[in-house]
C-alpha cells in the first residue's frame, strides 16, 4: 500500500464571477498549495523518503454561487497561472456536477466558488510478494519429531503427546489436539478440542473444533 498523507485548508475563492470572468488571485491560490506541499515534504522526508519520490494531487471543494451542493474535484493542475488553467478547473467541476446532479443544476451565471483545499501527497511503495507453497497435504507426519509426556491440566495429567517440528510442516498440514509444535521463535500448544493448520503462506491457524 502506498504512503498517503492529506493536508487541508478551508479558503474561499471566487473562481468564476457572475460576469463570466475568471479570478486572477493566482499568487494567493498558489501560495496555499505551496504551504500545504511544504508540510507534506517536511513530514514525508521525516519518514525517510525523498521529495523526488512524492506525487501530489489537489482536490478542491467547489460549488455554484448561492447553492449548497458542493463537489470535490481533482484539479487538472496544482497551480493556476492564467485563465486557461481556471477554465480547465471549471470544466472538471462542471463535468462532476452534471454527472452527480443534472445539467439543469449547472448555473455558471451564478458564479463559481472554491471553498476548501485538500492536497494529497503519496509515495508509491513496492508491494511485497509472499511465496506460497504449491504442495498441499493434511498429513503432518513428515514433521513429527516424536512423542513426549506433556502435562496438560489436573484432569488429564501427563499425556504422551506428539511433538512436531514447525519448520518441517507443509501447506495445509493439519494437527488435532493434543499436540505441540516446536519452532525457533515459538512453540504452539494445541489443546484438546482445537486444531492447528498451516495455510499456503506459512501462517499457523488455530481453530476451535466445531466453530
Amino acid at each position: 500500500m502506498d504512503i498517503l498523507h492529506l493536508y487541508e485548508q478551508p479558503k474561499h475563492f471566487t473562481l468564476l464571477e457572475t460576469d463570466g470572468k475568471y479570478f486572477s488571485s493566482f499568487d494567493e491560490f498558489n501560495g496555499i498549495v505551496e504551504s500545504l506541499k511544504q508540510k507534506a515534504v517536511r513530514d514525508i522526508t521525516g519518514e525517510g523518503f525523498g521529495e523526488s519520490q512524492m506525487r501530489f494531487t489537489l482536490d478542491l471543494e467547489i460549488r455554484y454561487g448561492g447553492q449548497i451542493n458542493v463537489r470535490r474535484v481533482t484539479s487538472p493542475r496544482l497551480e493556476l497561472k492564467n485563465s486557461d488553467d481556471c477554465r480547465q478547473l471549471y470544466d472538471a467541476f462542471e463535468k462532476e456536477y452534471i454527472e452527480t446532479f443534472s445539467s439543469l443544476s449547472a448555473v455558471p451565471q451564478n458564479g463559481v466558488d472554491i471553498e476548501h483545499f485538500t492536497l494529497k501527497a503519496s509515495v508509491p511503495v513496492e508491494t511485497a510478494e509472499f511465496k506460497s507453497e504449491d504442495s498441499m497435504t493434511e498429513d503432518p507426519s513428515g514433521a513429527l519429531k516424536g512423542v513426549r509426556e506433556v502435562y496438560w491440566n489436573d484432569a488429564l495429567g501427563d499425556v504422551k503427546t506428539p511433538i512436531y517440528d514447525r519448520a518441517k510442516l507443509k501447506s495445509c498440514n493439519t494437527i488435532p489436539g493434543l499436540a505441540v509444535t516446536e519452532g525457533d521463535d515459538t512453540n504452539i500448544v494445541i489443546s484438546p478440542g482445537w486444531t492447528f493448520q498451516l495455510d499456503r503462506l506459512g501462517n499457523g491457524i488455530l481453530r476451535k473444533d466445531g466453530a
